[in-house]
């Protein structure tokens, strides 16, 4: 079984003011984007799916085999919620397909991943975020990651909150960009998984989150999803296409080498 990465830190906070997480990415002002991201996780509830229906292009059940996505679990409504929130998303105009894989109890299959990577593919889908992790790698699955970036789509996914252990899979599926976290003093968060397979590291400790504060990979990689489909409108922008190896260092530019990102803007 997949275990699902949950909250680690929850708590009130009374900040007003823009979520670090946002100030740290140095981000410009958001266009209508291009791209259509996949959110693979526990479903989104019905009230974010009347709210944001103009953002939402599709939906499904892979374990049910309909389109009832209701998250019974939340996981994956915050996760949304890092994307659209007007308060501290940051992919407000984003295009979203939501594709419920794991169950009420944060669990899944194998198989279950398998077939909600062939229906992002599906969906239209060029990104797709993954903030779940397990132990044992599939060839299932990494038959579908594999034939999935040779037809140009992004794959990202948690590296995991166990500390020192290694990245989870499928972040350390080499064809996967394994996201960790930091804090806002640019430190890697002490829980986050490390090793092969730890591509980058992005926003994941104490993050703002309206009325209360959360830390975890999972936000991490919410946020690196997000990102990368501003980073490839930028570049759509100017008609230029980026690679799966320039996406990879661009993002890893973000933890690596904060100098440079004042001039790399998106």
């Amino acid at each position: 079984m997949v275990k699902i990465l949950l909250v680690l830190i929850l708590f009130l906070t009374g900040c007003h003011d823009q979520p670090w997480q946002l100030r740290d990415l140095h981000l410009k002002e958001e266009t209508e984007s291009r791209q259509i991201i996949a959110l693979i996780d526990t479903g989104l509830s019905s009230q974010l799916l009347k709210k944001y229906d103009d953002r939402i292009l599709d939906v499904y059940n892979v374990i049910k085999g309909c389109e009832d996505v209701e998250d019974y679990h939340g996981h994956g409504s915050e996760m949304f919620l890092l994307g659209v929130s007007n308060q501290y998303g940051l992919l407000k105009r984003g295009q979203y397909v939501i594709i419920k894989a794991i169950d009420d109890q944060g669990e899944t299959k194998p198989h279950y991943l398998y077939l909600a990577l062939k229906k992002a593919e599906e969906m239209g889908a060029n990104i797709v975020n993954m903030s779940l992790g397990g132990m044992n790698e599939d060839r299932e699955v990494n038959r579908q990651i594999e034939h999935m970036v040779k037809h140009h789509i992004i794959l990202l996914a948690a590296a995991g909150d166990f500390g020192d252990k290694d990245v989870l899979y499928p972040a350390c599926n080499k064809h996967v960009i394994g996201v960790g976290a930091y804090d806002r003093d640019h430190e890697i968060w002490k829980e986050c998984n490390t090793g092969k397979g730890l591509d980058c590291l992005f926003p994941g400790v104490n993050l703002n989150l309206g009325k209360h504060s959360a830390s975890g990979t999972s936000y991490a990689c919410m946020i690196a999803s997000c990102y990368t489909v501003r980073l490839l409108d930028y570049y759509a922008k100017r008609d230029k296409t980026l690679s799966f190896g320039q996406i990879k260092r661009l993002l890893s530019r973000e933890d690596r080498n904060w100098k440079c990102r004042e001039s790399q803007k998106y």
